[in-house]
């Protein structure tokens, strides 16, 4: 996920890699193969052209590359609920391999997480929050056990608003996390909004598959958080799927 949220980063576009400066041994019957199987048509004018032009091997790699995450950026692992005893307040729950996110974690909560691969924490909990309600100093403990500690306090008032440079600021925290990431709130229902929010205007996911993914989590359609951090009205948020 890491390596694919770096590529998606340098904003590759599929036209890009029909860049005519790019390609050795262009024609016709390359070009109906390639509105075919790009991926496959690149692959091999990447061998023709390290040969002539080794120079230009790298950017042409690395667009293909790009174009192969760009169709894997779209598709995200289910989430998967997680136990909360002892861990977390009302909801845990795993996407992929990588992410993590919850409600308030308890101390061994963080501690676990961080044996078990998590070097960055994000906390959408405002100041009066965690003074009031957190028996323990949560960045103090972060930082003491070597993990990035990543503030984006929330709350939908003027001081603490739901907008979109926290979407930014979590998608930074993605891309440049080097290990596994927990993301948090109260009972991950403001995490789930911002979660749904960063794979929509991020990861390129199909509205009703990150509204799906999100609400599988904590989502919630009552109030409109997601809608406030994309800055955008969603046709179908409101209204969720209803069971058969």
């Amino acid at each position: 996920m890491r390596t694919t949220l770096w590529l998606r980063a340098t904003k590759c576009k599929r036209s890009d890699l029909l860049e005519p400066q790019l390609v050795a041994g262009r024609d016709d019957r390359d070009g109906e193969r390639l509105a075919r199987d790009p991926v496959g048509v690149l692959d091999q004018r990447s061998i023709r052209l390290r040969e002539r032009e080794p120079d230009a091997i790298g950017e042409l790699e690395a667009r293909v590359l790009a174009h192969r995450v760009d169709r894997v950026d779209q598709v995200v692992d289910a989430p998967v609920a997680l136990d909360t005893t002892g861990m977390f307040l009302a909801k845990f729950a795993r996407v992929g391999d990588d992410v993590f996110i919850g409600g308030q974690p308890t101390e061994r909560a963080l501690r676990e997480l961080q044996a078990q691969g998590v070097t960055t924490v994000v906390n959408l909990r405002t100041p009066e929050e965690m003074t009031r309600n957190v028996p323990f100093d949560e960045a103090a403990l972060v930082r003491s056990l070597g993990m990035t500690y990543v503030y984006i306090p929330m709350r939908g008032t003027a001081e603490y608003p739901y907008s979109p440079a926290a979407v930014t600021k979590f998608a930074e925290a993605m891309r440049g996390t080097n290990g596994k990431l927990l993301l948090h709130c109260t009972v991950a229902w403001r995490a789930s909004h911002l979660w749904g929010a960063y794979l929509i205007k991020e990861r390129g996911v199909p509205i009703d598959s990150a509204l799906a993914n999100a609400r599988a989590i904590n989502l919630s359609d009552e109030r409109p958080p997601i809608e406030q951090l994309l800055d955008q009205s969603l046709p179908t948020f409101g209204r969720p799927p209803r069971s058969p």
